[in-house]
């Protein structure tokens, strides 16, 4: 859904970039940072979500505490 989301704030920035040019600094930087952003927000919370699987999935196993 992030993706979605920083995918349709690009497609809005380069619009902006286009039709107001005296803008360009803020929107630039904008245009470069959300595409980290993008790939930062989906790679990190698969990770995230990834890793807390497991650790509830061993605990489960082991007969640990919920």
């Amino acid at each position: 859904m992030t993706g979605f989301l920083l995918g349709g704030g690009m497609i809005v920035l380069g619009v902006l970039l286009w039709t107001q040019p005296q803008h360009h600094a803020p929107l630039g930087v904008a245009l470069v940072l959300t595409p980290l952003a993008s790939f930062l927000y989906t790679n990190l919370c698969g990770l995230l979500l990834g890793i807390r699987g497991r650790v509830r999935n061993a605990n489960g196993v082991s007969g640990g505490v919920d």
